[in-house]
């Protein structure tokens, strides 16, 4: 069986994912809020409608991720 790090509608609140690669991955609508995503590598992932609100994302490469609707800030 193949792993693909494909996950759609994933729940990864609060997790810790840092320097996991995810290259490629198909990620899309998935919840990453307050996740620990430090040296994270999405590189060409698509991560469309995904929520990221208060994730660390310091160093993480999003080098051509698809980010289409995805939530990058807190609303107030």
């Amino acid at each position: 069986m193949k792993v693909t790090n494909d996950c759609e509608f994933c729940h990864l609140k609060g997790t810790d994912l840092s320097g996991q690669d995810f290259s490629g991955a198909k990620i899309n609508i998935s919840n990453f809020v307050g996740a620990d995503l430090r040296g994270t590598i999405f590189v060409g992932a698509n991560l469309s409608g995904s929520s990221f609100i208060g994730a660390s994302l310091s160093g993480a490469d999003l080098s051509g991720a698809n980010l289409r609707d995805a939530d990058l800030v807190s609303h107030t």
